[in-house]
């Protein structure tokens, strides 16, 4: 058997269709959790993200891995599931992150490309990323996942993978056409 494990930073677990999401629609997704293990049920023991995810991979609560903010590494001597599985005879193998550093909101680049009026301040959609899909850091890392599976994952012994990928996440850009999927479902801000 082999172990698909995909993680999302800071994406709401209701944010699912397949979970009665009343805007967002997630055909792949719900089709995915119909064929695995979808946990309906789970919640962050922590925050930021970097002490969460090693509570989530280590199964540790934080006075016992002291991972306290992002960028602290996790000590050898605490095992993980990634150790314990490879141990079990799996390849274990990571694409993404485990540890980011947080995005810009204020001082976002790419925003001063974009034309008309942003989401926040009246406007119908957010504006797009600067980047085209086929460019998005999602995209890469799932086509570079797809590609590892149809060859690599292919050798015949099991595996255990962690897809982790950082979209959504402030400061909420997304390519074209995903940035207007979605109208209407959070009022902007009145300024």
């Amino acid at each position: 058997m082999n172990i698909l494990f995909i993680t999302e930073d800071q994406w709401r677990g209701e944010c699912l269709s397949v979970l009665w999401h009343p805007l967002v629609k997630t055909p792949n997704l719900d089709e995915f959790a119909g064929e695995g293990v979808l946990f309906r049920n789970h919640y962050a023991n922590i925050a930021p993200c970097a002490p969460s995810r090693a509570t989530m991979h280590t199964g540790m609560y934080l006075h016992n891995h002291r991972i306290i903010q992002n960028g602290t590494p996790l000590n050898r001597r605490h095992s993980n599931w990634a150790i314990e599985s490879k141990r079990a005879g799996y390849r274990s193998v990571l694409f993404g992150y485990t540890d980011t550093s947080v995005d810009p909101i204020d001082t976002n680049p790419l925003s001063a490309r974009a034309d008309g009026i942003e989401y926040e301040d009246g406007g119908k959609y957010p504006w797009p990323s600067a980047y085209p899909k086929a460019d998005s850091d999602t995209r890469f890392l799932v086509d570079l996942l797809i590609d590892w599976l149809e060859n690599d994952g292919k050798s015949g012994a099991p595996w255990a993978v962690h897809l982790s990928l950082l979209r959504p996440r402030l400061p909420w850009v997304a390519p074209k056409p995903y940035n207007q999927l979605i109208s209407g479902a959070i009022e902007p801000a009145k300024t």
